[in-house]
């Protein structure tokens, strides 16, 4: 009984410490993702991809990219498209290094990004505040809070522009049976002068 004890503890041990590793492989991975990123957004910037100018060169997918000076022919030969890294960079800029370290950490993906980036300053700075506490369950809740709350009034926004189109409208028509009515009588006081 003993033996299995502890050829068990060792296996759960050795599954443990695989486990860490992997988690530190994936929490690299997304650092270096936001360092890659802010390379890029220098290059971009600094137009360095100009460099390239008039070379040609060859995707992942072995299609030629016909000039890798252009920022749609770097991105390309990067293996990634110039609107991928666009977006990246838009999430970088709204949100910053450390947000997005955090963001990616918890496993934000583009889909909620482009959703988080249209929400008011103040419920942004709340998400950020709980990705950089690391409570991921924390983190989707209040998202789905914050998101629920945001349609919502988006709702209640849409119907408001509803009622107030339809009060227009029906101004309008008031306005223009008046006018009809005003134009009768104006032609009833022309004949009867």
């Amino acid at each position: 009984m003993a033996a299995v004890q502890t050829s068990y503890d060792d296996e759960r041990d050795l599954a443990n410490q695989l486990w860490g590793q992997i988690q530190m492989a994936d929490a690299i991975a997304k650092l270096t993702t936001v360092v890659g990123l802010t390379k890029l957004k220098e290059i971009k910037e600094s137009k360095l991809y100009r460099a390239f100018s008039g070379k040609s060169a060859v995707d992942r997918e072995g299609n030629k990219i016909p000039d890798v000076g252009t920022w749609d022919g770097f991105c390309r030969a990067l293996g990634t498209s110039a609107n991928k890294v666009d977006e990246d960079l838009l999430n970088l800029r709204v949100f910053g290094e450390e947000a997005m370290e955090n963001l990616s950490r918890i496993g934000a993906g583009y889909r909620e990004l482009r959703q988080y980036r249209k929400l008011p300053e103040d419920q942004k700075q709340a998400l950020i505040e709980v990705a950089k506490a690391g409570d991921k369950e924390g983190f989707v809740e209040l998202a789905e809070e914050i998101i629920a709350k945001h349609a919502k009034e988006k709702e209640a926004l849409a119907t408001q522009v509803e009622e107030a189109q339809a009060t227009l409208e029906a101004k309008d028509r008031v306005l223009q049976t008046r006018a009809e009515l005003i134009g009768k009588l104006e032609e009833q006081v022309a004949r009867s002068e």
